[in-house]
């Protein structure tokens, strides 16, 4: 970190596209006299802010060669985030891209596409004034919808709204690369960053550049629906390993049927010049829904795959967006109220098309310094070399077919992410812990409760090991 002219760290330098970010956190440490150390700097500021703790995209790297191979890029952005993607920059004079890919960058600001679908925002209960969308994790100190009834997850009223706009920009988008009767589309988020695995690909920039090119063929010759550069891979088979645990020796990995990835045909030209990136194709769900119910029930069917902060769609594949957006525009009887029965544009991506998963991921978004956030940036780094390497090799090994269980019950961190909606009853126990305050004179009872349920999950088993232990104790000198 080099100092400015005053002595003091040159913040700017190190984190030039977040100058409100850098002014609180300095505010905030000064407040209680504490340096601003470069290790919290790293931890608060997003990624895509900082140049000196994440990689640069430059166009010699495989991404933005790679990106040079699309006619047609839509960056989707809110207001403040949307100018350093303009031609003309933002008015700091930062700018994303170079010539080369700026000619072919479309900029959709958000705020926008938002008064064009006002009427089915409207229709779900969320056109309420001064009420946070839950963009850029706002908090939602009132509820910015009218709610019928309970979601399922920690914060299922500040997502809500959020989870309904942005399905209808992304729609939105595709619809009109549909009607520029466009061959495909790239679409990235505003805030999209490339992975720490490009520079791997990246250090030889003549391979990169050969890599890029042969991607670009393949996607302009063989068929496909949609190509995914980002992506979080949410089952549970491709969390981060704890030692020792339910990953341990014992239990071998193994990939579910559902998220199978199948070696698509364009990887050939890559195959035969570079072992990665990997492509391949996972299928979607068999009876595609329109609401997060029916997704949910079946989710033993198709692979749950978040983050939409990069993926291209081919033309085969508008009328898919085009005709759900039409189905939404129609106000259907479902959706009045009923904001926390829309899926999540990354929930409905993957349940709905076939997807080709470019294996190891090349795009990520940022994350800042709380505990959830933080873990969602593990988790989707992590959890996308898992997937790599227990479903995306040429011969993955599978999983027998799912046995019958009850559903998963899932931390507060996990509801979080997954929009789990079953009903009043998912509804409280979203909302249990907010509730594990006792009322006065109660918590005997609740702790009985809760330890009866406990022995009860054991069962016969469980006790019959314990006396086992037990025994083998008693029987040692």
């Amino acid at each position: 970190m080099q100092p400015s002219g005053t002595g003091q760290p040159d913040w700017m330098r190190i984190a030039p596209t977040a100058p409100s970010a850098l002014v609180r956190l300095r505010a905030e440490h000064l407040a209680h006299n504490v340096p601003l150390s470069a290790e919290h700097l790293a931890r608060n500021v997003p990624l895509s802010a900082s140049t000196e703790y994440n990689p640069a995209l430059t166009r010699n790297g495989l991404l933005g060669r790679f990106l040079e191979t699309w006619q047609h890029i839509f960056v989707l952005c809110y207001r403040d985030s949307c100018p350093v993607h303009s031609p003309a920059g933002a008015a700091d004079g930062r700018r994303m891209w170079w010539p080369e890919v700026q000619d072919r960058v479309s900029v959709f600001d958000a705020a926008d596409l938002d008064r064009q679908n006002i009427e089915v925002v409207r229709w779900a209960g969320c056109d309420l004034p001064n009420r946070s969308a839950g963009r850029s994790g706002d908090p939602a100190t009132q509820d910015p919808c009218i709610f019928t009834r309970r979601g399922g997850g920690a914060d299922w009223r500040r997502t809500s709204k959020h989870r309904l706009l942005a399905l209808l920009a992304h729609l939105t988008l595709v619809d009109f690369a549909a009607k520029r009767n466009l061959s495909n589309v790239l679409i990235l988020e505003a805030d999209a960053v490339q992975s720490l695995a490009v520079e791997e690909l990246s250090r030889d920039p003549e391979l990169a550049l050969r890599v890029a090119r042969r991607m670009g063929r393949a996607f302009d010759a063989q068929p496909w629906s949609v190509a995914r550069l980002s992506g979080m891979f949410y089952s549970k088979e491709f969390a981060p390993a704890a030692p020792g645990g339910l990953h341990g020796r014992r239990h071998r990995r193994q990939c579910s049927r559902k998220c199978s990835c199948q070696r698509w045909e364009g990887s050939s030209l890559v195959d035969s010049i570079a072992s990665l990136p990997r492509m391949c194709q996972v299928p979607a769900a068999p009876s595609p829904s329109d609401r997060i119910m029916p997704m949910v029930d079946a989710l033993h069917t198709w692979c749950d795959v978040r983050d939409t902060a990069a993926y291209a769609v081919h033309r085969s594949a508008f009328a898919t967006f085009s005709a759900y957006l039409k189905r939404l525009r129609s106000l259907p009887s479902w959706l009045q109220n009923n904001a926390i029965d829309i899926p999540a544009i990354d929930n409905w991506l993957p349940h709905t098309l076939p997807c080709i998963y470019i294996l190891p991921t090349l795009v990520t978004q940022p994350s800042f310094a709380n505990d959830s956030q933080g873990a969602t940036g593990l988790m989707r780094q992590t959890s996308a070399r898992n997937f790599l390497r227990y479903c995306g090799q040429r011969t993955p090994v599978l999983q027998g077919e799912p046995p019958n269980h009850r559903p998963m019950k899932l931390s507060s961190f996990a509801t979080r992410h997954l929009y789990v909606i079953k009903g009043d009853e998912s509804g409280a126990e979203a909302e249990r812990p907010e509730e594990r305050t006792p009322e006065p004179g109660a918590p005997a009872t609740i702790a009985q409760g809760s330890g009866a349920k406990k022995k009860k999950a054991g069962g016969p088993a469980g006790g019959m090991r314990k006396r086992t232990r037990k025994r083998a104790q008693q029987r040692s000198p």
